[in-house]
């Protein structure tokens, strides 16, 4: 196939994809006194975008910041922090949704 700009290139390609997560799967908490992971979010897509952190245990997690606005090519840093009066068993159960 030959194209001649990059942009065809890029639509032929285009899956859709407007968020990149990372790490994708797992939070790897840590810490002492305070214990705490981050996720980094990315808008890959062509437009800004919204986005809002919700956890089936919002009595465990403070997740910060929970929601935002993502312009093309730019990326967010979201810390999740374990209350003070909760401890790491049973985490592996929770959920995180974006």
């Amino acid at each position: 196939m030959k194209v001649k700009n990059l942009e065809k290139l890029y639509d032929f390609f285009d899956t859709d994809e407007m968020l990149r997560i990372t790490p994708c799967d797992l939070i790897v908490f840590s810490g002492d006194s305070e214990i705490h992971g981050s996720v980094e979010i990315c808008c890959i897509g062509r437009e800004s975008i919204t986005y809002k952190i919700k956890t089936t245990s919002p009595e465990k997690f403070l997740v910060r910041p929970s929601s935002g606005i993502l312009q093309p090519g730019t990326s967010a840093k979201i810390n999740v922090t374990l209350q003070k009066n909760f401890d790491l068993v049973n985490v592996n159960k929770d959920k995180f949704l974006s």
